[in-house]
């Protein structure tokens, strides 16, 4: 909660490039937090933290905001680029992350072609609430990947039923 009020959490982006023609077609956005010091806390610490202490979801429209605030300019030049956002359990198993994604495209005026989310196989545990709120950001037009494939307990029949573009294979 500190690290959202003092403003130590920041976004940065990860470019996806399209092998076939080498082009940058859009970038992932990942949260770092950097302590006072400079030195940054792995993700891997504070976003388990920020899930169990409900945070997380304050962290998930942090990251949205920033994202269409600091790129919305590049993307309504540029309409085949697109940033892709992690979303956690939470933003899963209820139709918010929608409402709250909706009201920022209108502010920043970007297509929601333009906006990605991805869910770890983790985040799928109730798969009926997961198809229908999955299937609403498809149906407004978000792209839905499913990342870190490999490493939950989805098997590709599984997968079937879900309202996915793409996969991302865990390493």
């Amino acid at each position: 909660h500190g690290a959202l009020r003092r403003g130590e959490l920041q976004v940065l982006y990860q470019p996806i490039f399209d092998l076939s023609n080498r082009r940058c077609v859009g970038a992932e956005a990942l949260v770092r937090w950097r302590r006072p010091d400079g030195t940054l806390t792995s993700p891997e610490l504070f976003i388990p933290l920020a899930e169990h202490s409900g945070q997380i979801r304050q962290i998930t429209d942090f990251v949205l905001q920033q994202s269409l605030e600091q790129l919305s300019h590049l993307l309504r030049a540029n309409p085949h680029l697109y940033i892709s956002v992690n979303l956690a359990a939470c933003d899963v198993t209820v139709p918010r992350i929608g409402e709250v994604v909706a009201r920022l495209l209108s502010i920043y005026r970007v297509a929601p072609e333009q906006i990605a989310f991805e869910v770890t196989e983790r985040s799928l545990i109730d798969v009926d609430v997961a198809r229908e709120n999955l299937q609403a950001l498809r149906d407004v037009g978000h792209t839905v990947l499913i990342d870190d494939f490999g490493t939950g307990y989805c098997s590709l029949a599984y997968l079937q039923s879900l309202p996915v573009d793409c996969l991302k294979i865990d390493k």
